[in-house]
Formats: C-alpha cells, sequence, structure tokens
C-alpha cells in the first residue's frame, strides 16, 4: 500500500511539473511572438515615418532586411502585417514638436512601440491566431537563442 501511495505521488509530482514546464514554454514563446510582432510593427513605424529628413531612414529600412526577417522568424501573416502597418503608418503620421525644429522620428517611432494601442493589438492577434501552438518547439528554440544572443 505504501509503494502505491509513492506512485501516486510520484506521479502527481510529475504531472505538476510538466504542467509548470508547458505552462513557463507557452509563456516563453507567447512573449517571444510579441516581441517579434512589436519589432516588425517599430521597423514599420521608422519605414512609413514623415518628415523632411525621413528618406535617410526609409532608405536605411528599406535597404536593411530586418523587416522581412520577422516574417521569417514569427511568421507574421499578411492580414497581421496590413493590421500593424497600417497602426505604424498612424503612428509616423503624429506630429512630435523639436525644440529645435528635429525631427523625432525614433522617438515617435519608440512612443509607437511601447504604446497600449500596439500592446492591445498584439495581444488580440496572439490571443485570435494560435497557430503558434503547432510549432511551440520551434518557437521556444528560437526564443532561447535570441535570450543567449542578448546576453
Amino acid at each position: 500500500m505504501k509503494t502505491i501511495k509513492s506512485f501516486l505521488a510520484l506521479i502527481v509530482l510529475l504531472c505538476f511539473n510538466v504542467d509548470v514546464f508547458s505552462q513557463d514554454t507557452l509563456t516563453i514563446v507567447r512573449d517571444y511572438i510579441e516581441s517579434g510582432y512589436k519589432d516588425f510593427a517599430f521597423c514599420r513605424c521608422l519605414y512609413r515615418s514623415n518628415s523632411k529628413d525621413s528618406t535617410i531612414i526609409k532608405e536605411l529600412v528599406s535597404k536593411d532586411g530586418s523587416t522581412a526577417g520577422y516574417f521569417e522568424v514569427v511568421n507574421i501573416g499578411l492580414e497581421n502585417s496590413i493590421m500593424l502597418d497600417s497602426l505604424a503608418r498612424k503612428y509616423s503620421n503624429k506630429y512630435y514638436a523639436s525644440k529645435y525644429d528635429n525631427p523625432l522620428l525614433l522617438m515617435k517611432c519608440l512612443d509607437f512601440y511601447n504604446s497600449a494601442e500596439l500592446k492591445d493589438s498584439v495581444n488580440s492577434i496572439l490571443n485570435r491566431d494560435k497557430e503558434y501552438y503547432s510549432e511551440l518547439e520551434y518557437y521556444y528554440k528560437r526564443a532561447m537563442i535570441r535570450k543567449e544572443n542578448m546576453k
């Protein structure tokens, strides 16, 4: 009888640990994908920024592969990219006053990146499109590689 209780306790403990690991994995994956979506939106904001000096930024962003790279690493999809681009355009068209009449493109796009509106939009995408569940292992590995590269 004692062996059966020990065995059952071990099973419960193992199930609990597997569940915790699964939840941790899901959180890591979701955070990774959320970050990728927000990074994509930031790149689009830079590209869309309207200013007399924005040609420098547009040229840099159009020649840089980062925006397209997010399609590869987080599978944004066309519908989501259009929605995020539209939101980025809205923010990039905002007027930011500078004391010395300098363009404030990075400030504007960083405000967008940190905005509640972008966070809410990305969360609604992730809550609606749960395709990433089928690729948990892939995204988990990518998240761990990114975390390691940021050290």
